[in-house]
Parts: C-alpha cells; structure tokens; sequence
C-alpha cells in the first residue's frame, strides 16, 4: 500500500471494524470477550496511527479529516450500543449520545473553519471525551472478564452521570458553534 493513501486507510478501517464490533460482540468471558478486545484495541490504535502518520509525513488532507470524524464516530456509536446491550443505558439515553454524535458531525459540515478555529479547551475536550468513552467500554470488558463483584446500580449511575455532564457540556458548545455557522452562510 502508498503511504499516502496509509491514514486514509486506517480511517476508514474503523467503520467495519466497529461493525463488527457490534456483530461479534460476546459479554461472556472467553474467546468472545478476548476478540471483542482485540478488536477494540485495533480500532482504537488505528486512530492513533492514521493522525501520528499523517502528520509524520504531511499527509494531512480534507478527506483524511473527514474520514478521520466518520471513523470516531462509528467507534463511538459501537460503544454506546455495546453499553446498551449491556443494560448500563436505557434506550433515551443512547440516542441522546448517538444525536451528539450526529450533531458534532453536522456543525463539522457547515463549519468550514471548524478545525482552524476550534479553541485548546475544545481540542482537549474532544479528545477527553474520546478518551473516556473508550476507557468505560474497555472498564466494562474488564468488569465482564474478571466478573468483578462492583455493585451494578450505582456503576451504571456513575457512568451514565459523567456521560450526561460530559454531553450536556458538549450540547452548549456545539450550539454555539453551530448558531455563528449559520449566520455566516445566512
């Protein structure tokens, strides 16, 4: 393979590879759980490597970031559905985080300076977020494997509150960003 087309590759790789996420999903500990991680951690290093390459070797492009999005947000909605499998969310709850996820895409699209202009604390939070939802599906996977004794209510409360504030913040952000898109291309 060019290496130029490498981090577009590896974008795009996330899209099935969440898919199947979903599909081979197993919540019993065994050879299901195991493939279930393995596949996690090759998405998860998949995005590290498409940005760390692309950068590397100034391969960055508008398609490569646009794919790059399309990919997070595949993985991020394969975690919310896996959780909701999982019983640590009702159905509400996933769709308010999957419409985040919809609407970080949305203003992405009508902000053509979305990236240029988006502020350090933006750029920390989007990759904190990031962070910790990929850090509660692989606490999940652990608490599944080891069958941790962690008491389930208020395990699902707790991460279902850090979620709720995380969106509710990420809510008040994109809509200011989305409010000045508007205005420019009114």
């Amino acid at each position: 393979m060019r290496l130029h087309l490498l981090p577009n590759f590896l974008s795009l790789l996330r899209i099935p590879a969440s898919l199947c996420l979903i599909a081979l999903y197993d919540p019993t500990p065994g050879c299901g759980l195991r493939v279930t991680l393995i596949l996690v951690v090759i998405i998860i290093f998949s995005d590290i490597l498409d940005g760390l390459i692309a950068r590397q070797y100034s391969l960055q492009s508008k398609s490569g970031y646009v794919l790059d999005g399309w990919g997070d947000r595949a993985f991020h909605i394969a975690i919310y559905l896996i959780l909701f499998n999982q019983q640590l969310f009702g159905l509400w709850f996933v769709w308010l985080l999957t419409f985040r996820e919809v609407s970080v895409y949305a203003v992405r699209a009508f902000d053509s300076t979305w990236h240029a202009t988006q502020s350090i604390w933006d750029r920390a939070f989007t990759k904190s977020y990031a962070g910790i939802i990929r850090g509660i599906l692989l606490l999940e996977i652990i608490r599944i494997a080891t069958k941790w004794p962690i008491p389930f209510v208020p395990y699902r409360h707790t991460i279902a509150s850090l979620l709720l504030v995380l969106n509710a913040i990420s809510y008040v952000r994109l809509s200011r960003r989305f409010t000045l898109s508007l205005r420019r291309i009114a």
